[in-house]
């Protein structure tokens, strides 16, 4: 006991923050406190237009009077001095004394605009990509010893049809038979009206 009592020992009195019996501790005293209460205002409220007139208001009626605002501003435009334009100041006079501008005096006069030149140089272009596209599509014609291969290389081809066909058997009893015969002949005559039909052209062009 005396080993604890001396733990809690002091050369000194304690010094201790004390209250008195009425400033106890309260509920909610150490809560932040908030400031007082304001008017909202929106930030824009002096641009807002003031607020209609409510059902009860009465309107102030019976007020005339008898001068003519017509006449008024008439007499007051006529008898009045004409309104003068500022002076425009610069380097050079693009201006007259009357605030009239003088276009020869300025340094896009006489000059096409841009957006017109533009326009001229994508239709140039576009106007030679046509005539480089019509040149190369242009038919080329066909060479003389060319056309006779053509021939000769389709009259090969029907004699080769035309060998095939004379080895056919004569009955056509079957359906394959039947088939093939007709293939034969429809080949030949296609071959036959090619031939005929070159044969005739003197000059064939080509389409690239």
């Amino acid at each position: 006991m005396q080993w604890r009592a001396s733990l809690y020992r002091s050369k000194e009195p304690l010094k201790a923050d004390t209250h008195g019996p009425y400033n106890f501790l309260r509920k909610h005293s150490k809560e932040p406190k908030l400031p007082k209460k304001k008017p909202f205002r929106y930030p824009d409220h002096y641009m807002r237009k003031p607020p209609l007139p409510s059902l009860m208001d009465i309107p102030i009626m019976g007020i005339q009077n008898n001068r003519d605002y017509i006449t008024l501003n008439a007499v007051e435009v006529i008898k009045g001095a004409p309104q003068k334009s500022m002076p425009y100041y610069t380097t050079k006079k693009f201006y007259d004394d009357s605030g009239c501008p003088i276009f020869i005096y300025k340094e896009d006069y006489g000059k096409l605009p841009e957006y017109i030149v533009r326009r001229r140089e994508k239709q140039k272009e576009y106007e030679t990509y046509l005539a480089e596209k019509a040149r190369r599509e242009v038919p080329k014609p066909l060479p003389e010893s060319e056309r006779q291969k053509i021939i000769q290389g389709l009259k090969n081809n029907w004699n080769a049809l035309n060998r095939q066909y004379l080895c056919l058997p004569m009955v056509t009893d079957t359906v394959s038979k039947r088939v093939r015969w007709e293939t034969l002949e429809k080949e030949m005559d296609e071959l036959d009206k090619q031939i005929k039909r070159v044969e005739k052209q003197k000059f064939i062009f080509i389409k690239k």
